[in-house]
């Protein structure tokens, strides 16, 4: 299987871990954004932009039906690749994605790297909406983040957190360790 490479796994990385900064001292809960009047700049909520992000990302995240189980993805490009974890594929021979519009698609398994836990897979459908990725380098602790996947199948699901650390060293029970 092809490897992939360190540089697609910060790219994921980053799509994942989608930072919300600027304009979030409101705490109104109006829908319609306000000038501040101490600056004059219109100012948005959170909970808004939080909604800004689902609707822009959510396009673009796949569930993952395996032989053996489910995962999420996201599409990288529009030429079908999505990129999943290696562990959602893993002793799997069949493969079927299904988009944020209900459709769904074979997939092939593109290539794998298990060091990484990262994984490519290749579908073709028309009208694929690939993931505007960030930069992972500006992420620093105390970034607010959202994950958008589809856990147990639950495709759209959406959570938040903070970061905790960055450039740490993540070791499984297996004995894989997830370089920083």
């Amino acid at each position: 299987m092809a490897r992939v490479s360190k540089n697609t796994g910060l790219a994921v990385a980053a799509l994942f871990i989608l930072a919300l900064s600027g304009g979030c001292t409101s705490a109104t809960t109006s829908n319609a954004p306000s000038p501040s009047p101490a600056t004059g700049h219109v100012e948005v909520n959170l909970e808004d932009q939080y909604i800004a992000v689902v609707n822009k990302v959510s396009p673009s995240v796949v569930a993952i039906q395996t032989g053996t189980g489910l995962g999420s993805g996201v599409i990288f490009d529009t030429n079908g690749h999505i990129v999943t974890n290696a562990h959602v594929v893993a002793g799997s021979a069949t493969y079927k994605v299904f988009l944020s519009n209900g459709r769904s698609y074979a997939a092939s398994l593109t290539g794998a790297f298990t060091a990484d836990d990262l994984a490519v897979l290749k579908v073709d459908a028309p009208g694929l909406q690939a993931a505007e990725f960030g930069d992972s380098d500006h992420i620093r602790v105390g970034t607010i983040v959202m994950a958008i996947g589809s856990p147990l199948g639950l495709l759209g699901s959406v959570t938040d957190g903070i970061v905790s650390a960055v450039g740490r060293q993540v070791s499984e029970p297996n004995g894989v360790a997830l370089p920083p």
